[in-house]
């Protein structure tokens, strides 16, 4: 049996370009947030691969003046696809090509009043 070797890929972090390496069973996260001129926001990021792809789950959630908002989504792709996409929005790196599992967003004010 040939065990699951490390994975290399590049992704956007803090609008900067980032190599992220993992290794089978290993997630890896990152968060960044503060006050803002209306309240404040925050953006979380999770890579983890299972040996045969990468799950990448992202969830960002703010108060402003609207009140607390938050949206994330749940995306995966398998090794193989982690250096698939390359066209001019890539600046022609090589990136993952992520297939959507999920998304959710919601809006506690308006829910709060039944919209």
């Amino acid at each position: 049996m040939n065990p699951a070797r490390r994975i290399r890929f590049l992704t956007h972090v803090n609008d900067s370009l980032v190599k992220i390496t993992l290794a089978p069973g290993q997630t890896l996260r990152h968060f960044q947030g503060g006050p803002t001129d209306e309240g404040w926001s925050s953006s979380a990021e999770s890579w983890a691969y299972d040996g045969a792809g990468v799950t990448r789950e992202t969830l960002d959630r703010g108060r402003d003046c609207d009140g607390l908002h938050e949206h994330g989504s749940t995306s995966y792709a398998p090794a193989q696809m982690l250096t698939a996409r390359c066209d001019k929005w890539t600046d022609g790196h090589r990136m993952p090509e992520w297939s959507h599992i999920d998304a959710h967003q919601r809006d506690h004010t308006a829910e709060a009043s039944n919209y």
